[in-house]
């Protein structure tokens, strides 16, 4: 996938799943990678509820929780967004957002700053 989309124009953007949100935190607080995209990874779902009618989210922080991974945390949500709006996947004011439809069926979702600023702020 990698090799054949080396730009993410395509279906390997979807790789980037809980890594929005996740890269911010990791940049503000001491997380590993892993440790922050699964955080991202369970905030992204929650986003994918509200945005794509997503159901499995529970199934999604179970799974992430039998491998000692964490799942949420507490954050500055304003410091954290000023950082994850800065990221690559920012295009003008939205931000291109990988959400799920279902387990197995990741969709990039163009999200206004404004509204994903909202959305944020009521984790």
């Amino acid at each position: 996938m990698v090799q054949k989309d080396e730009f993410e124009k395509g279906d390997r953007r979807l790789l980037n799943f809980g890594h929005t949100l996740g890269h911010a935190l990791e940049t503000q607080y001491e997380l590993l990678h892993g440790q922050a995209i699964s955080i991202g990874m369970t905030y992204a779902c929650h986003i994918s509820e509200q945005l794509c009618g997503f159901r499995q989210t529970e199934k999604v922080v179970n799974l992430l929780a039998k491998y000692y991974l964490p799942t949420y945390a507490t954050f500055d949500k304003q410091k954290v967004f000023s950082v994850l709006k800065m990221d690559k996947k920012r295009e003008r004011k939205e931000m291109n957002y990988v959400l799920l439809e279902k387990i197995g069926k990741g969709v990039v979702k163009s999200i206004s700053l404004i509204q994903l600023e909202k959305i944020i702020g009521e984790f």
